[in-house]
């Protein structure tokens, strides 16, 4: 895969930038990298597969959360 001439910012003053092998992310404060992380082709492959299972995690509990508002909404109303 081609390396990307362009370092692009992703917020919070992180910036990340792909040389063809791998992915860097850099915190900048405007005086140069003050932290970085070089994510290597296995490294990244482990980080993007919790990226999935967490976003599996989040639409399973909005499932739940949806199946639980209906049956609230389906009880019969209560004699008061």
């Amino acid at each position: 895969m081609p390396a990307s001439d362009d370092k692009i910012y992703l917020g919070d003053s992180v910036y990340a930038y792909f040389d063809g092998e791998r992915i860097t992310l850099t915190t900048e404060n405007g005086f140069g990298a003050s932290n970085v992380i070089v994510f290597e082709p296995e490294v990244l492959a482990a980080f993007c597969a919790w990226i999935a299972a967490l976003q599996k995690r989040a639409a399973d509990a909005a499932i739940v959360n949806w199946v639980e508002q209906r049956k609230q909404l389906e009880k019969p109303p209560t004699e008061g």
